[in-house]
């Protein structure tokens, strides 16, 4: 689940794909002219890790902002990035809600600001099923929206000789053994 982004800016399409610079062309392309706010979280937060916060596969300095919410290293186009106590949210009879930056910046609709904060907070989220010891892979078309998943207690796992015993609750739970 994503709000406001756009799924081809992901860094696994970019490092895997045979033609990067046409990804890129196709951000570019679903630009059409306007701006894309990036989070550029500060440097000593603790979420940010190689895991969490990778540097950008694609980035499109004539086309991204970034938006900077305490101390961080920058963009990677050297150019400044924008302050979040700079802006303003305001109420435009045409767009709703929308975020002004200081005289002259323009403004741009509050989830192109907000895009990755809120992904951030619904991305894991999302369940197409309620929790539970086993869940089937669920298919939409061709498309997965679920895989196979197994839940373990981890009181379980902490049992005596709970390698020797692992495998075989494993099994009896229906993990496949490779």
């Amino acid at each position: 689940m994503h709000v406001a982004l756009n799924t081809l800016e992901s860094r696994v399409f970019h490092t895997q794909s045979d033609d990067p610079a046409g990804l890129a062309a196709g951000v570019a392309g679903d630009l059409a002219g306007a701006w894309r706010v990036v989070n550029l979280p500060p440097v000593d937060s603790p979420e940010v890790s190689p895991r969490t916060y990778p540097p950008r596969a694609v980035y499109l300095p004539d086309r991204y902002v970034a938006l900077s919410t305490g101390l961080d290293t920058g963009p990677p186009s050297g150019r400044p990035s924008l302050p979040a106590v700079v802006l303003t949210v305001h109420e435009d009879d045409q767009e709703g809600l929308v975020v002004r930056g200081p005289a002259g910046a323009g403004q741009l609709p509050i989830l192109e600001v907000l895009g990755d904060q809120l992904t951030a907070l619904v991305v894991n989220r999302f369940h197409p099923m309620a929790p539970a010891p086993f869940t089937p892979r669920m298919l939409l078309d061709e498309l997965v929206i679920q895989r196979r998943n197994w839940v373990v207690p981890s009181i379980e796992l902490t049992a005596p000789r709970a390698a020797e015993v692992l495998g075989s609750k494993l099994l009896d739970a229906g993990l496949p053994r490779h």
